[in-house]
C-alpha cells in the first residue's frame, strides 16, 4: 500500500483489511480507464451494447469496485471533482469541445 506517495490513502466503504485502500489518483485513474473501455465498447458495437453497460458509466465513480458500496460524502465529491476534470481533459484532446 504505501508506495512512498505523500498522497493519503483514503476508504469510505465497507472493504476491510487493505484492500479498500486507495490513492485518490488511483481511484480516479480506474474508473478513468473502465469509462474508456465502455466508450470504446459502444462505439464498436452500438447496437449490442446492453443499456445497463451504458447506466454502469457514473457508478465506478460513485461505488466501490470490490465491495459496491458507494462512497462516503467526502470521497464522493473529489471523484465528483476529479471526474468533471478529467471528462474536461478528454474533451479538450479530443477536439470536442472548443477552448478559448
Amino acid at each position: 500500500l504505501d508506495d512512498g506517495s505523500e498522497e493519503p490513502l483514503r476508504r469510505e466503504c465497507a472493504c476491510r483489511g487493505a484492500a479498500g485502500w486507495a490513492h485518490l489518483s488511483c481511484l480516479s485513474d480506474y474508473a478513468t480507464t473502465k469509462n474508456r473501455d465502455l466508450l470504446k465498447s459502444f462505439e464498436q458495437n452500438p447496437l449490442t451494447t446492453e443499456l445497463g453497460n451504458l447506466l454502469n458509466f457514473g457508478v465506478v465513480w460513485c461505488q466501490c469496485f470490490n465491495c459496491k458500496q458507494y462512497h462516503g460524502e467526502s470521497l464522493n465529491l473529489d471523484l465528483s471533482r476529479e471526474f468533471v476534470e478529467r471528462t474536461g481533459n478528454d474533451y479538450r484532446e479530443n477536439d470536442l469541445i472548443r477552448t478559448q
